[in-house]
């Protein structure tokens, strides 16, 4: 949406308010500490203008030139508003970017690796299936990655923007290859895509990859001519219920120090890669987690300026949800939230694009 269109909408008639350039807002995402909701919407509803400049600091990344403190935080926030706009252009530069050393990606992402980066691919994903799925096969990526990549994966193969067989050959293929550690996260995501899109006829080998040690999880018992395939789809579903295909658009908010050191995301001794991963996953939303007197001072100044703008704030809030009735449904499942986390960028990736987003 341009300027001109948006404040027409806002508009009562008489008196068009002036939004401003959109420099002014994308350097309020790069600058300020405390996340700029209101900056971060005008970006997403107008990323015509902001995207061209959100896509070449995501190149200057992908390239591997050195970014500064706001760079570094336009690029963290720019790739959530591009996710939630749905923008195509950014699915190379990011894969790319997904392919740097992983001290690179993990200090420019930090905890967006296992709360958002499933989602933000999902929203710019251009088609390419042939790229995605050799990322997730590429065992130099780091585990959380892949595995952020196998649930952005399963949702658009359950959105029918990858086809059904295609990605079942892959899950076959993956499974045969074995192009991961046992253990680490990426066979997490394979048997949840199993789990989630119903793939009943490869329930032995999901079978197989739990008694082999593929994949750590509660004990599963043999198969008989009387067991439904669906009682194991329940185990997975179980056994991976704290890890999940997600992202939370409100992970827009990254703390100075959000990046965990690359040791914090590997197994310790002894310890199974689920569990792992349950603790990386919430080790991230304690980062990223929203006080509640964020929540509260937000809140009020909602309020304030829907009380002193009544007109514009109906009009924004019929946009939403004109925006959110014309999108797809989703499953019932996706509507339950992770975690208690919230913020502008969530109200502005859902009214632009978030219907379609993975969540639990």
């Amino acid at each position: 949406m341009k300027k001109q269109e948006l404040e027409t909408i806002l508009g009562d008639g008489e008196n068009t308010p002036d939004l401003g350039p959109i420099e002014d807002y994308l350097h309020a995402v790069a600058t300020e500490r405390k996340l700029p909701d209101f900056a971060v919407g005008m970006c997403t509803l107008r990323i015509e203008e902001a995207a061209p400049k959100l896509r070449a600091v995501l190149r200057r990344a992908a390239d591997g030139e050195v970014l500064s403190d706001d760079e570094s935080l336009l690029l963290f926030r720019g790739l959530h508003i591009l996710g939630g706009a749905r923008d195509r252009e950014a699915c190379q530069p990011l894969l790319r970017l997904l392919r740097r050393p992983f001290d690179e990606v993990d200090a420019l992402l930090g905890s967006a690796i296992t709360e958002s980066l499933a989602k933000i691919v999902t929203g710019v994903f251009d088609d390419d299936i042939d790229a995605l799925f050799a990322l997730i096969i590429d065992g130099s990526i780091n585990e959380f990655i892949r595995e952020a990549l196998f649930g952005a994966a399963t949702f658009l193969t359950w959105e029918r923007r990858i086809e059904r067989d295609r990605f079942r050959e892959f899950l076959v293929r993956f499974y045969e290859e074995r192009p991961a550690e046992d253990n680490d996260a990426p066979w997490a995501g394979w048997v949840q895509a199993i789990a989630l899109l119903g793939l009943r006829d490869l329930v032995p080998l999901a079978h197989s990859a739990f008694s082999e040690g593929r994949i750590c999880g509660p004990a599963t018992p043999k198969t008989s001519s009387t067991t439904k395939p669906r009682g194991l789809i329940s185990r997975i579903r179980a056994s991976r219920s704290d890890v999940t295909i997600h992202v939370l658009a409100g992970a827009a908010r990254r703390p100075k120090n959000a990046a965990l050191p690359t040791a914090s995301r590997r197994c310790d001794t002894g310890r199974p890669s689920v569990q792992c991963a349950v603790i990386q996953a919430r080790a991230s939303r304690c980062a990223v987690a929203i006080s509640a007197s964020d929540i509260i001072a937000a809140t009020s100044r909602r309020i304030e300026m829907a009380s002193a703008r009544p007109f514009s704030a109906a009009r924004l809030n019929h946009l939403w949800a004109a925006t959110r009735f014309t999108t797809p449904e989703r499953p019932l499942a996706q509507y339950r939230p992770r975690s208690n986390s919230t913020s502008g960028i969530a109200v502005a990736s859902t009214a632009m694009a978030a219907s379609r987003s993975i969540c639990p």
